[in-house]
This record gives structure tokens, C-alpha cells and sequence, in this order.
């Protein structure tokens, strides 16, 4: 309450407990209000206890912001993931496109590329008979 309050409550205490005769008696409406005022706040002041006492809900709230963390944080990844996904699809696009254009050496490779898994396979046999 504040001093103001409180010097309205002494006020209309004195006068209805017999204060001083030179004061008038508090308005019984006026007395209502401010009864009525400090049920609002004594129930607002309830309700946050309250709220401060609930664990059960403050971890229900605690794990649906982590929860819509989660769906932020897993909704980036598909986007990044999604980009990869198309740079890796417009990469073979590019080498099927220049492999076309340009057969001989990407046959070159190709046979290249087949000498040395010929190469590498024909040692390993060696090396496994020999042991």
C-alpha cells in the first residue's frame, strides 16, 4: 500500500474506532472501492505467486520454446541442405554438358582412370598370392 493508502485506512480506522472527534467518518463507498481495489491486487498478486510456484508449467513452457528453436534450427539445415542438394545436381549437369561437347577427353580419362583400378587390383592379386 502506499502511504497515501495508508494514511486513509488510519484515518477510517480512527474514526471508526472512536478517533479523534474533529474527523468524519470514512464514506462507506469509499470504503468499498478501496477494499475492492485491494482485492484486485491481493488476486494479482496471488496469480504471479502462483505462476512463480508452477514448475510443471514453467518446464511445459521452457520445452515448447525449445521445441520451436528446434523447428527453426531444423527448417535452416533443409534450406541449406536443399541448396547443396541443387549445386551438387547443376555441378553434374555441367560435366554431363562438357562431356558431351567434348568426348575424346573425358574418354582419355575414363580409360585412364580404368588403367590404374587395372593397375591397383592386378598388384593387390600378386601381393595376396605371394603371402
Amino acid at each position: 500500500m502506499s502511504g497515501a493508502d495508508d494514511d486513509n485506512m488510519a484515518g477510517a480506522t480512527g474514526a471508526v474506532a472512536g478517533g479523534s472527534p474533529g474527523q468524519a467518518a470514512p464514506d462507506p463507498d469509499e470504503l468499498r472501492q478501496e477494499i475492492e481495489r485491494t482485492r484486485e491486487r491481493l488476486g494479482e498478486t496471488v496469480e504471479q505467486l502462483a505462476a512463480k510456484a508452477d514448475v510443471k508449467k514453467q518446464a511445459q513452457d521452457e520445452a515448447a520454446e525449445l521445441r520451436a528453436q528446434m523447428r527453426a534450427r531444423a527448417s535452416q539445415l533443409k534450406g541449406k541442405a536443399d541448396a547443396a542438394a541443387q549445386q551438387g545436381q547443376q555441378a553434374v549437369t555441367r560435366g554431363v554438358s562438357q562431356a558431351r561437347q567434348r568426348p575424346v577427353p573425358v574418354a582419355v580419362a575414363a580409360a585412364a582412370a580404368g588403367v590404374l583400378l587395372l593397375g591397383y587390383l592386378v598388384i593387390r592379386r600378386r601381393r595376396a598370392s605371394t603371402r
